[in-house]
């Protein structure tokens, strides 16, 4: 999970043109809050994936 993360930030960092494809654009390039939100749901999908495994996330 931690390197999902860390790959995307990175991503993110370095290709505004993939970034505002991944979280949808703005007129001034992409929403950093959105970002967020898209780190949140990945970090959501990790923990029910886990759940579901009867493991901790």
């Amino acid at each position: 999970m931690g390197e999902a993360l860390s790959q995307s930030q990175r991503v993110v960092a370095d290709r505004d043109a993939l970034s505002t494809m991944l979280v949808g654009g703005v007129a001034d390039g992409f929403d950093l809050a959105e970002v967020g939100r898209m780190f949140s749901r990945i970090t959501e999908a990790h923990t029910k994936r886990m759940a579901a495994l009867g493991l901790a996330a």
